[in-house]
C-alpha cells in the first residue's frame, strides 16, 4: 500500500474521474434487503498534500485518517455491516487496496459485465462472506501558504491577460484549498459480479472532515433501495 501502489493509483484514479460525466450509479435490481450479511472491507483512499512549495506528494497519514472515518461512517449507515475486514489480514494487502481503487473507480456503463476482481472475492469467501462493501476515497489537502500563492500568482497572469488584450480577455486563476470525491460498490462475490456502485463527484471539501465524508456517503446511499 505503500509508495509506488499509492502513486500509481493517483494515476488511475485521476484518469477516470471523468469516465462517467453523465451517469455515476450502476443498480442490478438486487435490493438492499437481501444483501446480508454482507462484510466491509477497510475503506482505501489516496489522499494527496500540497506543501507551501506547490509539491503534491500522497501522504499516509491523510489516508490513513479518512480510511478510519469511512470506516466508522458506514458502520452506522443504511448497510448491514456484519463484520470489517482488514486489509492488512489478507496475503496481499497492496493489491487489495489497489483492486478496491480500481473497481470502485469504473465507470456505470461497465458494472453490468465487470467482474469483481479475484482478490476481493477470494477475501470475503475465506470469511464466509458472499457479499461485501468495498469504498474508497481521492482528494487532497493544500497547505494555506500555497494555496495563497496560487492565487496571487492567478491574479498576476489575470492583471497581464487583461493588459495584453486592452481588457478583452481576462483570466483569474482561483485555488482550493480542499477536494473530496468517495466511491463505493456492493459486491457478489459467489456470483462475481457488482450489486450497487456510485461515485460522488469531486468538491471542494476537506477529505479529513467527519461530515463531508458522511454527505458524499449519503448521497451514494440515497438512491440503494431496500
Amino acid at each position: 500500500m505503500k509508495g509506488f501502489s499509492k502513486l500509481l493509483i493517483g494515476f488511475i484514479t485521476s484518469a477516470l474521474v471523468f469516465a462517467s460525466c453523465s451517469t455515476t450509479r450502476y443498480y442490478s435490481g438486487v435490493p438492499l434487503s437481501s444483501v446480508y450479511p454482507v462484510a466491509l472491507i477497510q475503506p482505501s483512499a489516496c489522499i494527496y498534500y500540497i506543501d507551501s512549495h506547490n509539491t503534491e506528494f500522497i501522504s499516509d497519514s491523510l489516508s490513513n485518517c479518512t480510511e478510519a472515518m469511512l470506516s466508522e461512517i458506514l458502520k452506522t449507515s443504511k448497510i448491514p455491516i456484519a463484520a470489517e475486514l482488514k486489509r492488512d489480514d489478507y496475503s496481499r494487502p497492496a493489491d487489495l487496496y489497489s483492486d478496491i481503487m480500481y473497481l470502485t473507480r469504473m465507470p456505470a456503463k461497465s458494472m453490468s459485465f465487470m467482474q469483481v476482481p479475484e482478490n476481493i472475492c477470494n477475501y470475503l469467501l475465506e470469511n464466509g462472506y458472499r457479499y461485501g462493501v468495498v469504498v474508497s476515497s481521492n482528494g487532497f489537502v493544500r497547505e494555506k501558504k500555497s494555496a495563497v500563492k496560487q492565487a496571487a500568482a492567478g491574479m498576476v497572469l489575470g492583471i497581464a491577460t487583461a493588459i495584453l488584450t486592452g481588457g478583452a480577455v481576462s483570466v483569474y486563476g482561483t485555488t482550493s484549498f480542499y477536494n473530496t470525491q468517495v466511491n463505493l460498490a456492493v459486491v457478489d462475490a459467489e456470483q462475481n459480479c457488482v450489486i450497487y456502485s456510485d461515485f460522488t463527484n469531486p468538491s471542494e471539501s476537506n477529505p479529513q472532515n467527519e461530515r463531508v465524508l458522511r454527505n458524499h456517503l449519503e448521497k451514494i446511499l440515497d438512491h440503494y433501495t431496500f
